[in-house]
């Protein structure tokens, strides 16, 4: 059985980062499995959508899975951020689909292109520095944010997720 443990710093991050935006998990998981991991780390609560390959049809980095995050947010994608910690599935996917990337990268790996300019994070703590990168840097707008799972909940083999988030100003709550 995998351990499950939120990434040190993702509840207090997605917390504040959920005050300005709203936020997605765009996942290359199972649904009912992605669900359970939210819930038993305690973020299921800072998510606003879910978008997993299982029911999209397409997995990460193909720019279609971010596409549907965005449109389910009502955003548009220059009005986002995706924190992710996979270069090849997060970053180049983001890119891929006019997202700005923020790279999470808590183990201090070289960037696989180190002509791209891309923002790293190594820590989700203090939340204020992350949340300078992320909503700080252009071209973002100042209520919108697209994260990843990292940036909430893990297992023990640190795999991989993404988040989107769009405008506060165009939430819809149920």
């Amino acid at each position: 059985r995998r351990i499950r443990r939120p990434v040190q710093g993702a509840a207090a991050l997605l917390e504040q980062v959920r005050a300005r935006a709203r936020v997605a998990i765009v996942s290359n998981n199972l649904l009912e499995e992605q669900q359970d991991k939210l819930r038993h780390c305690g973020l299921h609560r800072f998510v606003d959508v879910l978008v997993v390959s299982e029911e999209a049809g397409v997995a990460k980095p193909d720019p279609r899975i971010f596409e549907i995050a965005l449109g389910r947010l009502g955003c548009a994608a220059e009005h986002a951020v995706m924190l992710g910690d996979s270069w090849a599935a997060d970053v180049i996917g983001a890119v891929a689909a006019g997202i700005r990337a923020v790279w999470f990268n808590p183990l201090g790996k070289t960037a696989p292109d180190l002509n791209a300019r891309v923002p790293e994070l190594r820590a989700l703590e203090p939340p204020q520095a992350a949340l300078a990168v992320i909503f700080d840097g252009p071209p973002v707008h100042q209520s919108t944010v697209v994260g990843d799972e990292q940036s909430g909940a893990a297992n023990n083999e640190q795999e991989g997720s993404t988040s989107a988030a769009g405008p506060r100003e165009h939430a819809h709550r149920h």
